[in-house]
């Protein structure tokens, strides 16, 4: 994480304590960060990839800062997407496996009114809503605490069940979260969220996390929703995907 993005969230702490009053809209930047050099040549998957392969994967590492998501919510209400940007056209493969580890380009979309949870993946068909439960995630909250940026977090484990191409069946996925109570907003990159204030940092266990680059807290703009036509439960569309899935 550079300077600025530091010197910029540790300034939106301070602000945040100086409010009286919490803000009703905000739009958050999201980027994702390695808590490592990836050591690729260490890697027996690396190593079974062919050149051309070899050399898209050596270049995720330098791509890694360039994919960004936003996250627009209001109390209520939160859509997830990624902005894209242009990069070189020998960087456009790297890019894009980054980008799918964030969200690629599907639109998340929660709403805890209606306890909806559900997300759109254009590849699959623009007009259906890939319906999650609710109550996906199950959170425990730690007494782990740290500040992250200015932000005084919170340490949450959780857990969740998703369809395993490989495997054919439900398996669990544990996942880490760090949570700001002082940001109010109960989502987090994706559809993750749930808990008690703003995800900032989150880790689903790959070498790869995702965290709040830019919170813009004056957000006045519209939230929009994605429109669907129907929907069809998570569990049977990664069925039905998991067809056409070689790895």
């Amino acid at each position: 994480m550079n300077f600025t993005i530091r010197l910029t969230l540790f300034f939106l702490g301070y602000t945040l304590t100086c409010f009286s009053q919490a803000p009703t809209q905000i739009k958050v930047t999201y980027k994702l960060a390695a808590y490592e050099k990836l050591q690729l040549n260490k890697d027996e998957k690396y190593q079974q990839l062919t050149t051309d392969f070899k050399q898209i994967f050596e270049k995720l590492p330098g791509t890694v800062d360039q994919v960004v998501f936003e996250l627009v919510c209001n109390q209520h209400e939160a859509v997830y997407t990624q902005q894209k940007i242009m990069v070189k056209e020998e960087d456009e493969m790297s890019y894009n496996l980054m980008s799918i580890m964030g969200g690629g380009e599907r639109i998340f979309y929660t709403n805890t009114t209606d306890s909806v949870r559900y997300y759109v993946n254009p590849g699959y068909n623009k007009t259906t809503g890939i319906a999650m439960p609710f109550d996906k995630y199950h959170w425990q909250i730690t007494p782990e605490a740290k500040e992250i940026n200015g932000m005084m977090c919170y340490k949450a484990l959780g857990s969740f069940e998703q369809y395993h191409h490989k495997l054919g069946e439900l398996t669990t996925y544990e996942v880490e979260a760090w949570f700001c109570p002082a940001i109010p907003f109960p989502f987090g990159p994706k559809c993750y969220g749930g808990l008690p204030g703003l995800i900032v940092q989150l880790d689903t266990g790959s070498k790869i996390y995702t965290y709040v680059a830019d919170i813009d807290l004056k957000y006045t703009g519209e939230i929009t929703k994605p429109e669907i036509r129907d929907t069809i439960a998570e569990l049977d569309y990664l069925k039905s995907i998991s067809k056409n899935i070689k790895f």
